[in-house]
């Protein structure tokens, strides 16, 4: 990412970057020594093959399918393979950080979201949500004042307006298929089980 773009700055919230930001350099330094399963292979080669027929979909006027979900227990390779694609792809990858986005004030987190995704729209990269599911949780929860269900809803509006040139990768550890991790799946294209 270039420091030289200054009509788009990675958003800041509690004084600190809301992301990482890897070059494609770094993030082909990262998934080096990377080895993905036949099928994840496939699925990765068919995912980075549609991303190329960009003008294809535009003369249909179809949106590139532009999002990736991979979910599995940890060690399996999930982050590395984020790193593989961003650096495929030749973006930098912006890793989120949670920490940062989640605030204790009503309405911060979903403005932070919100803030990334922006950002992510007027910036060619990989966006990419690390335990993604630590936000997407059920909106039925009893929070006594419902922020995280305001916060999954922002959430999914997020991805239903993300058509642009970035990609968009969310990463659910151990994932429990509640009724927010439907909704999520319905709205990536892509899905590989590590």
């Amino acid at each position: 990412m270039s420091k030289s773009n200054n009509n788009s700055r990675l958003p800041k919230a509690k004084g600190i970057d809301t992301a990482t930001v890897y070059t494609p350099k770094e993030c082909a330094k990262k998934a080096e020594h990377n080895v993905l399963t036949p099928k994840n292979e496939q699925i990765v080669r068919e995912f980075l093959t549609i991303l190329g027929m960009k003008e294809k979909f535009a003369a249909h006027d179809v949106p590139v399918p532009n999002k990736i979900v991979m979910f599995g227990p940890p060690g399996t390779g999930k982050t590395l393979t984020a790193f593989h694609i961003a650096e495929r792809l030749s973006l930098p990858l912006i890793l989120v950080r949670l920490d940062a986005i989640i605030h204790s004030y009503l309405g911060e987190t979903g403005s932070n979201i919100r803030k990334i995704f922006e950002f992510a729209k007027s910036t060619p990269c990989v966006l990419f949500l690390d335990e993604f599911d630590a936000i997407a949780r059920t909106r039925d929860n009893n929070d006594e004042v419902k922020e995280m269900a305001r916060v999954v809803n922002t959430l999914l509006q997020c991805l239903d307006e993300f058509e642009c040139d970035s990609i968009f990768m969310e990463i659910q550890a151990f994932i429990s298929f509640t009724y927010i991790t439907h909704l999520v799946f319905l709205r990536n294209e892509t899905r590989v089980a590590a």
